[in-house]
Order: structure tokens, then C-alpha cells, then sequence
């Protein structure tokens, strides 16, 4: 049975193949697209799915889809109508892209892709996320807790789930609705900080980190949580009904002030900003930012906890887009006193993977799995004779604006046919301070770099990890990098009683980093000293690259582990989108598989 799941006119356009029950292909539209975020309908993805499977759409035997339109139409019909006139310029706008299509997904979708309107399916939001979770966790029973901006009308939801009979049943057992929600405060207070809501989330989390919890009672004063787990919002703090334009209302900034427009001085190497009166404005806003940080993590803490004692299980899997703030997540599994399961791509993109899984296992059924591989995604390589053709000193005209290291006119190439000389070569080449573009394999279905499409760099160099985040990746320097190390390098490294390496492999979770060790990753470590781990423990080249330099440098076997992308940009996809990122800033080298590709000095 083939079942093809989607996501998209929202955010993260997404989708994800199931072929008798096994995940073949998942991928966000946005990395065919170069449009971060991209909700159009994911054509592209859809393509790849079906060409890495060698089936055609015809072959498709159900089409789920990530949520129901109809209810959530109702929600955006009704939310805007109760803020008339006010809402006139959003009523317009919804309207228009609700009454064009969305309204009519289901049927678009049958003609689109050429299929009888019974072979799609249609299934709750918050259904989707809870799936995407428990199907691939590998549990027999769990709780369930999804929280996310807004579904249908949920926004924070709690349930059961258990396989029984060799299928599952997904219960959602209580839920708080818009516009009662935690994720849209959240979102509300990271574009309050001056950055974009939907989108810069972790640079809030990241803030948060320079900042004391002055405001917490303040922001308890926006949304509380009773016993039960309902959050219930003072609407007269902010107005969801109008989120893109402004919904602060002068209560809001009577409290926290008016939004902040610039850029944050906070370094996580631990600079701060000299004492001026410009430090005190920013120190002011990182401490609204540890705030609502600090409330996240407290009402998320009480409703998991509350989901765990409903559902009678000691399983909790999570997932939305809350489920991204690892801050968070390394709490949970601190202090919840459950086992935790995070999905590597728990937001909207990854709901398509669980509507695709929970629609084969309703007809088919099966057996409780764990989430095999993350690596999902299209394989390419690349031939040095295309090097040929690229003539450098021409590209110098296309670099990143305000580069202030030289230009390098020379390119060297060399592909390794034997895997431990192209390992020793990989492993000095960070040794020596080279910062490395790194394309292996499939690429990562989520936001997160996981050792196929990366930039590596050795952890003790901060005056690199400075650079690369200048002049590579254009990275606000108070956002944190994260480590990539093997088991044993782990158990060395991190200050960390919860072990399971299972829980530490896909960078869900910050988790400290023992004093004795923080002067040899200190590139790696946030203001602090937490970071967030990547215990390589299958993804075999990278481990063998990290075993490798550890030898070869005389140093832990762990590497700075940052996604593959500038600023705004999706994770690359395709090499040439590597090569152009290497051309045009201070990347040393790229390596493709074992192609190895290498800038020249001046």
C-alpha cells in the first residue's frame, strides 16, 4: 500500500511517502524551492517521493492530508468577524486565499494529483502532530502532548495513544483552544523582540540565555494555566486577529515597553555589550525574553506531566512546533520524571510524515517502530570535471558584501577513492582551523543539520566560530552553535544524568557541559554553558570523521555542527547550492562524498 502525506498552504510545505509501511522519502518543499518556509503545494517534493520510490502518482493508493480546512476556516471566519471593523484588512486577505482554494483542498487536491476524492483523506491537526510522534517512537503506549501556534481551534492538546490489535488508536482527550495559546504567545513575544514571528522563535530561546526572569509574573498575567492544563489568555495584553500587523496593545507595551527595533549586542562566547545606555535597552529586552522563556517551560512542564498521569503512562511523546525549544525539552526530561519523544521534524513539515504513517497503519496495521534514519531526503554527487568549467577570479564579484578576509583565487580539487586516506585528509584540514562544507548522503528531513548537510569546524576556536558566523553563515552572534561527538566523547563531555543515547541523537535537548571540559568546545557552548548534542551514533562517516580528528588533533572527538546555509536560506539540497554558498563567502572547503574541494591562499 502506498500512501502519500502532505502539508502545506500554512507553513513548511511538506511530504512524506509510506510503501507498505515503511518510510521511504519525506522532504520540505522548500529545499527544491530555495524558499524558506515555502507553504505552497509541495509539487517538487511530491516528485522527489515518487522518483525515490519509482512509482508514478497513479500507483498512489491514499493521499492524507495534515488537517481539516472546514474547521479551520470556521476559526479564521470567526476570529475576524468578532474583531470587526478592525479586522477589515485580514477579513480581505483570508478570505480571498480561504474562499479561492483552501476551502477546497480536498477536491484540488483529487483533480491536482489525479485521484478519486474517497482516496483523500483528511485528517485533525493536532491528530497529525500527535502521529508523527507516537508512530515512529517505538513505544506500545504513551502520552500524548502537542503544542503548537494554532490547528483547527486547538493549540495546546493532551491525549492517549496505544497499539491494540496491531493498529494504533490516538486519542485526544482535552485541548485549549484558540485564542488560548501558549505557541502564539510565544511567537507574539519573539516579534516583540525584533525578530519574526513564525520564523526566529530559537533566537528568542537564545536570548533568553543573557537575561533574568524580571517579568515572569507580568507574562503570567498574559496567559495562565489552571490544574487541569487549560491555558486561558488576557486578550487585553494582545490581539491575535491582528498578528502581522500589530498585536500589541497599549496595555502590552505599557508593561514591557514598545517593541524593539535593532540588532542584539550578546555574544554566546560570553561578550557583552559595554555598560551605555544602548546595553541597558538590550539587557532589558533579554530579560523579557528569559521570561517568557521561563513561563514556556514551567506551563509545559506541568501540562506533560499532567498528560503523563491522565494517559497512566510513563511515555510522553511530543510534539508542534513548541517541541523545537530544546532549552525546554532538556527540562522536561530533567525534572518530568517520564521518557521523552521528540520527532526530528516535530512542526508542521513533520505532520505530513504522520499523516501518511497513521493513514497506512488505520487500513494496514503493523507493529510499534522507531524512526530509523532522518536522512530522507535526495542523494546526489557531483563530477570534478564540472570544476573544470568554473572559471574563479570571475566569481569574486558575486561574494558576500563586507567579506573582510582576502579573496582566494585558486580552487584545488582531489577525490579519494579509499575512505581513510579521504578521512585523515578531512581531519586535518580541521585540525588546521578550516571551516567545511559537508554533503553526504540523503539530506535531513527537519531544520536540523545532522551530518549531511553541515559546516564543520574543530569546537576550541572561537575566533573561527566568530568568522563562520560573519562571514559564512550571516548568524546574530548570540545564537548559539551546537556539537556533533561520539558516545564516548559524550559521556566525557556532558554533565548529564538522564543517559540514553538515543535521546541526545537528532539535537532536540540543551544540556550542560562539565567545567572541566568547556575550554576545549567553548565554540560550541551557548553564554551558558549548555549545548545542544548530537551523539553520533549511526550516521557512520561523520562518527568515523570525528574519531578520526580526535586522533589527529589530540583532541575530544567532537566538531562544531551548524546547518549548511546562509541567513533566511534553506539548508542546501543539491551540491551546486554548496558550491555557490563556497564561492561566495569565507568557506575553506567542500566536501561531497569524497570529493574534496579546497580554496587556495592568496
Amino acid at each position: 500500500m502506498n500512501v502519500l502525506g502532505l502539508s502545506f498552504d500554512f507553513h513548511d510545505s511538506s511530504a512524506a511517502l509510506v510503501v507498505n509501511g515503511k518510510i521511504i522519502a519525506a522532504a520540505a518543499e522548500e529545499r527544491f524551492t530555495r524558499q524558506k518556509h515555502d507553504s505552497h503545494f509541495p509539487a517538487l517534493a511530491i516528485e522527489f517521493c515518487l522518483e525515490k520510490a519509482s512509482i508514478k502518482l497513479s500507483d498512489i493508493d491514499l493521499v492524507v492530508f495534515y488537517e481539516q480546512p472546514t474547521k479551520k476556516w470556521t476559526r479564521v471566519l470567526t476570529s475576524n468577524l468578532a474583531a470587526w471593523p478592525f479586522s477589515l484588512k485580514e477579513f480581505t486577505q483570508s478570505m480571498k486565499a480561504w474562499c479561492g482554494k483552501k476551502l477546497w483542498t480536498k477536491v484540488l487536491l483529487a483533480q491536482r494529483l489525479g485521484l478519486r476524492p474517497e482516496q483523500i483523506r483528511e485528517l485533525n491537526h493536532h491528530e497529525s502532530h500527535a502521529a508523527q510522534s507516537f508512530l515512529v517512537s517505538g513505544f506500545q503506549d504513551a502520552a500524548i502532548v502537542v503544542v503548537d501556534a494554532v490547528g483547527e481551534w486547538s493549540t495546546c492538546s493532551i491525549g492517549r495513544a496505544t497499539w491494540s490489535a496491531g493498529k494504533p488508536r490516538i486519542e485526544i482527550t482535552d485541548s485549549s483552544e484558540y485564542p488560548h495559546s501558549l505557541g502564539l504567545v510565544y511567537s507574539a513575544f519573539t516579534e516583540f523582540l525584533g525578530f519574526r514571528a513564525m520564523n526566529d522563535e530559537c533566537s528568542t530561546m537564545a536570548l533568553a540565555a543573557f537575561g533574568k526572569p524580571r517579568f515572569r509574573s507580568e507574562v503570567e498575567k498574559i496567559i495562565a494555566m489552571d490544574q487541569d492544563g487549560k491555558l486561558h489568555l488576557d486578550t487585553s495584553y494582545l490581539q491575535f486577529d491582528r498578528f502581522f500587523s500589530s498585536p500589541f496593545t497599549k496595555k502590552f507595551k505599557d508593561t514591557f515597553g514598545e517593541p524593539f527595533r535593532g540588532s542584539f549586542r550578546f555574544s554566546s562566547f560570553g561578550e557583552h555589550p559595554v555598560s551605555d545606555d544602548q546595553a541597558r535597552i538590550e539587557q532589558h529586552y533579554a530579560d523579557v525574553a528569559a521570561s517568557v522563556q521561563l513561563v514556556f517551560e514551567e506551563y509545559l512542564l506541568q501540562l506533560t506531566q499532567i498528560a503523563s498521569r491522565e494517559a497512566g503512562s510513563l511515555n510522553v511523546c511530543y510534539a508542534g512546533g513548541g517541541a523545537l525549544n530544546c532549552v525546554a525539552n532538556g527540562r522536561l526530561i530533567r525534572e518530568g520524571g517520564y521518557s521523552l519523544f521528540v520527532p526530528t521534524e516535530p512542526g508542521d513539515g513533520g505532520a505530513a510524515l504522520g499523516a501518511a504513517l497513521l493513514g497506512y497503519y488505520q487500513v494496514q496495521g503493523g507493529e510499534p517502530r522507531l524512526m530509523a534514519t532522518p536522512y530522507l531526503g535526495e542523494t546526489h554527487t557531483m563530477d570534478e570535471s564540472f570544476l573544470s568549467h568554473v572559471e574563479v577570479p570571475l566569481i569574486k564579484r558575486f561574494r558576500k558584501k563586507d567579506l573582510d578576509t582576502d579573496y582566494r583565487k585558486e580552487w584545488r580539487w582531489q577525490r579519494f577513492n579509499d575512505e581513510d586516506p579521504f578521512l585523515k585528509h578531512v581531519a586535518g584540514l580541521l585540525r588546521d582551523g578550516k571551516s567545511v562544507g559537508w554533503i553526504q548522503g540523503g539530506f535531513e528531513f527537519g531544520p536540523r543539520a545532522l551530518g549531511h548537510r553541515s559546516i564543520l569546524f574543530r569546537p576550541d576556536d572561537v575566533r573561527l566560530a566568530k568568522n563562520v558566523s560573519r562571514n559564512v553563515k550571516s548568524r546574530a552572534p548570540f545564537r548559539p552553535y551546537a556539537l556533533a561527538m561520539t558516545e564516548a566523547t559524550s559521556r566525557k563531555l556532558l554533565d548529564w544524568q538522564n543517559w540514553s543515547a538515543e535521546g541526545l541523537k537528532w539535537m532536540q535537548l540543551a544540556v550542560p557541559v562539565k567545567e572541566e571540559a568547556r575550554e576545549r568546545v567553548r565554540a560550541g557552548l551557548h553564554v551558558d554553558f549548555t549545548t545542544r548534542p548530537q551523539v553520533v551514533t549511526e550516521n557512520h562517516r561523520l562518527q568515523r570523521l570525528l574519531e578520526t580528528y580526535g586522533q589527529l588533533a589530540d583532541a575530544p572527538e567532537c566538531l562544531i555542527n551548524t546547518s549548511f546555509n546562509e541567513s533566511d536560506y534553506p539548508i542546501v539540497n543539491h551540491p551546486i547550492e554548496g558550491l555557490v554558498m563556497f564561492a561566495r563567502t569565507d568557506l575553506d572547503a567542500l566536501i561531497v562524498d569524497r570529493l574534496v574541494i579546497e580554496k587556495g591562499r592568496p
